[in-house]
């Protein structure tokens, strides 16, 4: 069984479905989190997007994981996927925050800095 730690190394070895139970058994302490707008400049204050990464993979990397996660299973059910790693919802900022901190998730200084980087968007 694969696992985030062993994921980017033998990612062309990996079938979908590894990558599919990877997903599936993931816990939201597996993955920091930055609630912000679409793009800088673009706040709404009842409409949050919600980028997730797997922790090991940006604190090994700095950088956004690429791929679509299926994370139906820890995220809250208004949680709805615009793209790879990133959702939207029609919550405030502030009550998405809490939602995903009391459901494990984790919000990382370093990845926040990096996702708020004009250079990001």
């Amino acid at each position: 069984m694969i696992t985030w730690e062993t994921l980017e190394t033998n990612y062309s070895s990996n079938t979908y479905e590894e990558y599919e139970n990877l997903c599936i058994n993931s816990k939201p302490s597996d993955f920091y989190f930055y609630v912000g707008p679409i793009a800088p400049g673009e706040d709404d204050e009842d409409y949050s997007f919600i980028h997730i990464v797997p922790k090991i993979f940006f604190d090994t990397y700095n950088h956004m994981w690429d791929q679509s996660m299926n994370l139906n299973h820890i995220l809250p059910e208004d949680f709805g996927e615009e793209m790879e790693c990133i959702w939207s919802c029609e919550r405030s900022k502030e009550e998405v925050i809490t939602d995903l901190i009391e459901r494990g998730f984790e919000k990382n200084y370093k990845f926040t800095e990096f996702m708020k980087a004009d250079e990001y968007y």
